[in-house]
């Protein structure tokens, strides 16, 4: 009979399943420019969970699933909630009235979002604003198989639309040059983006106390990032 695993295995195990987990789910590497390093300089913030969950899942003998569905998930939810909000928090919005938004504006404001903004830039928006508004009402957007989501097409560019959650973007539409927005990541020792550190509950002896985050810095360059609000 093969060797029975040990706790250890099985933390390494439940390691990367959270960490697979979190790389499928987070989506910054679509919207901006990712810089990995080693040191902050003490402006980097940390969003992360820190459930306390029961031993067994650590214990060789037990039947228990080596992962907890949606940890990864929840940092990723919280990275875009985040990169979102603070864009909007940062940006003045322009007002526009849904009725009358054209195609034409938001090519002609790409159009001055920096440097080869057509090549460069995404748009982004709730579900709402992507499926109803762009595309079942205009048919401006169309699914691209290659980019694997909905394009708007400008000439010979296309120009990647990505949905986010309502819960935080609102009613506005984010249109950036993805080299206008950089978020550093500081890594662990490992390399990775998610941190995640085990250790005995305190509060809880019969549990153990996860905690995973990422360390993260965005930085803006206001001049190429538009957010327009529908009303």
């Amino acid at each position: 009979m093969p060797p029975r695993e040990s706790i250890e295995d099985i933390k390494i195990e439940f390691k990367f399943r959270t960490r697979k987990e979190y790389k499928q789910s987070s989506h910054i590497d679509q919207y901006c420019i990712i810089e990995e390093v080693n040191e902050t300089d003490g402006n980097f913030l940390k969003i992360g969970d820190r459930p306390q969950i029961e031993r067994e899942i650590f214990d060789p003998r037990s039947n228990w699933a080596r992962e907890i569905i949606g940890l990864g998930h929840t940092v990723a939810f919280g990275e875009e909630k985040y990169f979102v909000k603070n864009i909007i928090n940062n940006i003045e919005a322009e007002e526009i009235n849904e009725s009358s938004l054209r195609q034409e504006d938001i090519v002609n404001q790409l159009g001055n979002l920096g440097e080869r903004p057509l090549e460069n830039s995404i748009i982004l928006g709730s579900v709402d604003s992507v499926y109803k508004k762009m595309m079942q009402k205009n048919h401006w957007i169309q699914w691209d198989n290659e980019l694997d989501c909905f394009c708007l097409q400008v000439g010979i560019n296309k120009i990647p639309v990505h949905s986010v959650s309502e819960d935080f973007i609102g009613n506005n539409l984010i249109l950036l040059n993805k080299n206008s927005v950089k978020w550093r990541y500081k890594i662990d020792n490992d390399g990775e983006r998610l941190h995640i550190e085990i250790y005995d509950s305190k509060v809880e002896p019969w549990k153990y106390d996860i905690i995973l985050y990422v360390l993260f810095k965005q930085i803006l360059e206001n001049n190429f990032i538009r957010v327009i609000s529908l009303i």
